[in-house]
């Protein structure tokens, strides 16, 4: 039955990377940076170094600074080359990830802030931070094998909430009730945070053409991250 249910849901999941590709990769440039974020990953990059490349890079792009653009792209592609060659073969991150296989209970602490980094970073809405849970949680906490996040996001495609909802998922598996409300929590806190205590700064925010060019890089990033 899950893996019917995972079918399903990776053929929404993938409508969805489609639909919000086509909103935020407006240009060419953002096409690229997309291909890159989404070979860093491949090359097991810490996701938030790749986020913060890629909007430097399309802001000094819109800045028609486009020589340094390129540069600090090609730059980063040398790097994450350099250090997947230095560190041996196979995806970067699985060579942080728990070698033993044995899956670990989460401290609450740790899945307050495994929610609160994912909230933060989900641009373009819930599907985006499948990719930054699914590190937390599998590859690098070990809180849960990768089959069971996959049948905790297939039976949150198939109720009526969010799908944002399967974080709550992954909170129980990893801590138990508890857990799962710490980890909602955390997740909703940075939307309601900014919304009732930042908006008058973030009204201010939105006028920044620069920074719109900065969260534009970072959009494309995530789409390749996906």
């Amino acid at each position: 039955v899950f893996l019917g249910l995972q079918a399903a849901v990776g053929a929404l999941i993938v409508r969805a990377i489609h639909r919000i590709g086509g909103h935020a990769l407006t240009d060419a440039y953002l096409w690229v940076i997309a291909g890159m974020a989404a070979f860093a990953e491949f090359l097991g990059t810490p996701f938030l170094l790749t986020l913060a490349v890629s909007g430097v890079a399309y802001l000094l792009f819109k800045e028609q600074r486009r020589t340094w653009s390129y540069v600090v792209s090609a730059m980063f592609l040398v790097s994450v080359l350099l250090a997947w060659q230095m560190l041996g073969s196979g995806p970067l991150h699985n060579i942080s990830a728990p070698q033993t296989g044995a899956i670990k209970t989460a401290s609450l602490p740790g899945l307050f802030v495994s929610g609160l980094r994912s909230g933060m970073l989900t641009f373009g809405g819930a599907y985006t931070v499948i990719a930054f849970l699914q590190h937390d949680a599998v590859e690098v906490q070990a809180w849960m094998t990768n089959a069971q996040f996959l049948d905790g996001l297939a039976l949150s495609g198939t109720l009526p909430a969010p799908l944002i909802i399967f974080a709550t998922f992954v909170g129980f598996v990893a801590g138990g009730g508890l857990g799962a409300l710490v980890m909602t929590t955390a997740i909703f806190l940075p939307a309601f945070g900014f919304t009732l205590i930042g908006h008058h700064y973030l009204e201010k925010a939105i006028q920044s053409e620069r920074l719109h060019a900065f969260l534009d890089g970072v959009t494309a990033a995530v789409v390749g991250l996906m």
